[in-house]
């Protein structure tokens, strides 16, 4: 059955209530021969009302109504959030930069979800999380200018989150018995390279590579003789090249062209169990895709896009604007 939700600002249900209160900071300023930036910002959403979506039948009747679940669960959802940043440039030398970055965070979760989650391997319905995450990285450039310029950039990066979930019977609207308790942890460690040369009047090439390693690690603290031990880790790692070539026809007309490979993994480790090898190492994926493009621009508007599927080796289209090291 479909399901629809209320899609307008004006459709309001009596169960939306929610109160929110954001904060952001940014501050800049010279340092040395450089530029320190420092970004804040936090957010404080307590107990906001979810309505859920409604059934066709049950929009057309009143597109404002709650669903019937809402209300015998009181679903709602509380997030508070904090950030902090930074990012150091450096002006080593006339041809030589810097940068350097520094970010780590705060989150947590609280939310009531439509189901009591009291089955034998379900991990109940309120949904309980506090997350820490932050990284580091560090970029150095290098341009030289010249008939045939040349901009070259290397850097390294890593990034981390940990995470405390936990889940609980929701209790038609309160938090009952413990139905789910683990530590998460992913760490990213990324290593690349990329270079730009433009090496005739109008033609300018690119190529570069990045090696990734993304670890997963979960460990699961309720384990009972009907809900088993779901602790596992698996790591991913691999190097993806990218080129591409930049043809300037007329100061109207840009052609590109480029390749290369992406790489992606699952986007965090909320418990994945095989339920016959009861293997956390069996679901877990990653995707990798092969793609290539070809773009025209036309004074920075794009006038056409189409693709082909994903894992096809070739995509085509045309492109609004195009990354460059020199800026």
């Amino acid at each position: 059955m479909s399901r629809v939700c209320p899609a307008s600002a004006p459709t309001v249900t009596a169960t939306t209530a929610r109160r929110r209160a954001t904060s952001f900071a940014k501050l800049t300023a010279p340092v040395g021969s450089g530029r320190l930036t420092v970004v804040a910002n936090g957010l404080d959403q307590p107990d906001a009302q979810d309505p859920l979506g409604l059934t066709r039948p049950q929009f057309e009747t009143d597109p404002r109504q709650a669903d019937s679940a809402a209300a015998l669960f009181n679903t709602r959802k509380s997030v508070r959030q904090a950030q902090l940043g930074l990012v150091h440039e450096i002006a080593v030398t006339a041809a030589d930069s810097l940068q350097a970055r520094l970010y780590g965070g705060t989150r947590s979760v609280l939310q009531f979800l439509p189901q009591a989650g009291d089955a034998p391997l379900a991990s109940g319905g309120v949904v309980d999380l506090d997350r820490r995450y932050g990284g580091a990285g560090v970029r150095w450039t290098r341009k030289v200018s010249g008939e045939r310029p040349f901009a070259m950039s290397v850097g390294v990066e890593r990034d981390g989150l940990d995470e405390w979930r936990r889940g609980f019977v929701n209790n038609f609207g309160t938090q009952g018995a413990l139905r789910r308790d683990e530590d998460d942890t992913v760490t990213a460690t990324d290593i690349f390279a990329q270079g730009e040369w433009r090496f005739a009047p109008g033609w300018s090439a690119t190529a570069g590579a990045r090696r990734s390693r993304v670890a997963f690690v979960s460990q699961d603290r309720y384990v009972t003789a009907a809900n088993p031990d779901d602790s596992g880790t698996v790591t991913y790692a691999r190097t993806m090249p990218v080129a591409g070539l930049l043809f300037e026809a007329t100061p109207a007309w840009r052609l590109y062209a480029s390749a290369g490979e992406g790489f992606e993994t699952i986007h965090a480790l909320p418990q994945f169990r095989d339920q016959a090898k009861n293997d956390v190492t069996v679901i877990l994926r990653h995707v990798r895709s092969l793609s290539g493009n070809a773009f025209g621009i036309v004074k920075n508007q794009s006038i056409f896009c189409a693709r082909f599927p994903q894992r096809r080796p070739v995509d085509w289209g045309f492109y609004r604007q195009s990354a460059s090291l020199f800026g």
